[in-house]
């Protein structure tokens, strides 16, 4: 629960948040979609390293059982040549079908993000031409009225800012794509990886560094991370983790943030 103040002018104070638990009504259905592009057909499009890799991490980490059973039910997305508009588009109305307000959906998008010279966004897919964005690629929008329909809360984990689409004149920043899902009237938290035009970076060892932070927050140093010790992780818990582990992992190249729409103060994600 958040509490917000307003005086007689009209001042709000910032929201100051409590954590009531688990309600008892109705237990909420968790899922999680994960979805990593690493092949790019056209030349003008880089090829990645850690897109597909990073996405299994995460659904491993989304999947593992903190107590008796996993807390979410996940699915691995299509995968690289096979993740075609359609099929991104299919697999995301899988995620959100059935689910009612409380409920909650996680997807993972890890590739080439892009905008058209009209200002459309795009994540790119193996078939993807620059030149045709439209035709080629999954335009955000249509993701958007997906998730515009669902009263679930939604949290995107968004990996789309990679230097290899820098040269095409169609490249993109997280910011760009942040900003645009959370003008969307949904109950939506988005994560993004790297903040401005910073590229989102990796090793070889570990993968890409937005992901290595979301595991040792909501897996293996999750204790850590709790701060308020109450067994989940808060968006302000998950944003303070990820951003630090990644900046100091980058030496300051790399600044994850976040973004939400119709959520107010804190609030329990994982």
């Amino acid at each position: 629960m958040s509490v917000i103040g307003f005086d007689s002018a009209g001042l709000a104070s910032l929201p100051v948040s409590a954590d009531l638990g688990e309600p008892l009504a109705r237990r909420a259905v968790t899922r999680a979609l994960v979805i990593g592009v690493n092949t790019y057909e056209d030349e003008r499009l880089r090829s990645l390293n850690y897109p597909l890799r990073d996405a299994g991490t995460v659904l491993e980490t989304l999947t593992e059982p903190l107590g008796k059973e996993p807390p979410f039910r996940g699915e691995a997305g299509p995968k690289d040549r096979r993740a075609t508009p359609e099929a991104i588009l299919e697999a995301t109305a899988r995620l959100l079908d059935g689910l009612a307000r409380g409920d909650h959906a996680v997807l993972f998008l890890a590739g080439h993000g892009m905008q058209d010279r009209n200002g459309r966004f795009y994540f790119a897919t193996s078939a993807t031409d620059p030149t045709d964005l439209e035709h080629t690629a999954l335009p955000f929008d249509r993701l958007a009225a997906l998730f515009e329909r669902s009263e679930a809360r939604i949290t995107i984990l968004l990996d789309a800012c990679h230097s290899g689409a820098a040269g095409t004149g169609s490249f993109t920043t997280n910011d760009d794509l942040a900003n645009s899902l959370a003008a969307l009237r949904s109950n939506l938290t988005v994560l993004a990886a790297a903040k401005g035009r910073q590229e989102s970076l990796g090793r070889r060892e570990m993968g890409g560094l937005f992901t290595n932070a979301i595991v040792s927050v909501l897996g293996k140093e999750r204790d850590r991370y709790d701060h308020n010790h109450n067994g989940r992780i808060e968006a302000s818990e998950l944003y303070r983790g990820v951003k630090t582990l990644v900046f100091a992992a980058s030496e300051g190249k790399q600044t994850p943030w976040i973004i939400n729409s119709r959520l107010v103060g804190d609030y329990a994600l994982f």
